[in-house]
C-alpha cells in the first residue's frame, strides 16, 4: 500500500522530548502542558471512533478488531532480546498495559480504506506496529523527562527499573522499529517514518 505523507502525519506522536531541552521549572511546566493536551487530544479521538454518529452504524474500532487482538502477539515477538532485561522493560509498556493504540488503529483503518475494506496484508500489519513501537518508546522516555509515577494506572517503567533502564528501553524499542522499517523495503515508508523518529 503507498502511505500518504498525511496517513503518518496522522499517526505521529506529537509530544518530543528532544524538543524541549530546557532545565527551566517553566521548560518543565510546558513539557508536562504539551503532554497532558497530547493525552487529552487521544483520549477525545479514541471517544469518537468509539461512538460514532447513529449513521455511520458501525465503530471503526469494531472493524479492526482482530486485526488489533493479533498486535499484542506480534508486538511481543519482534522485542524478544536475548537480553532479558530489555525484553522485560520493552515489554512492560509495549504488551503490560495496552493504551488505546489510536495511532495503529489510523494506520489499520486506512489500509481497509485503501483496499475496499479487505484485511491488511503483511507490510501493512507491520507498519501499524512500527507505529505502536515508536510511540511507546517516547513514552519510556517522556515518563523520565516528566518525572511521572504512573502511567496507564500502573508505576511507570523507570519507577520500576530506574532511568537508565526505561531510556534504554526506549532507545531499544526506536532500534527495533527501525530494523522492521527497512525490512518493509519501502523507500518512501522509511523516508516519512525515520522523520518522525527524527524529530522525537
Amino acid at each position: 500500500m503507498r502511505v500518504s505523507r498525511q496517513i503518518l502525519a496522522a499517526a505521529k506522536p506529537h509530544t518530543y522530548i528532544s524538543k524541549l531541552h530546557s532545565k527551566s521549572a517553566a521548560g518543565q511546566e510546558g513539557l508536562v502542558a504539551a503532554a497532558r493536551r497530547n493525552a487529552s487530544y487521544a483520549a477525545s479521538l479514541h471517544a469518537a471512533l468509539s461512538n460514532p454518529p447513529l449513521d455511520m452504524g458501525v465503530s471503526p474500532f469494531d472493524l479492526i478488531k482482530t486485526d488489533l487482538k493479533h498486535m499484542t502477539g506480534s508486538l511481543k515477538s519482534l522485542v524478544q532480546s536475548d537480553h532479558p532485561v530489555l525484553t522485560t522493560v520493552a515489554e512492560y509498556l509495549l504488551c503490560g498495559s495496552e493504551g488505546k493504540r489510536i495511532r495503529p488503529s489510523l494506520v489499520l483503518l486506512m489500509a481497509r480504506a485503501c483496499s475496499n475494506g479487505a484485511e491488511p496484508n503483511h507490510n501493512q500489519q507491520r507498519l501499524a506496529e512500527i507505529t505502536e513501537m515508536i510511540h511507546t518508546a517516547s513514552l519510556l522516555h517522556d515518563d523520565v523527562v516528566d518525572l511521572s509515577d504512573t502511567r496507564r494506572g500502573q508505576p511507570t517503567a523507570h519507577v520500576n527499573f530506574g532511568n537508565k533502564v526505561a531510556i534504554l528501553g526506549g532507545d531499544f524499542l526506536l532500534a527495533r522499529s527501525s530494523i522492521q522499517l527497512a525490512r518493509l523495503k519501502n523507500v518512501e515508508v522509511v523516508e516519512i517514518m525515520s522523520m518522525v523518529i527524527e524529530d522525537l
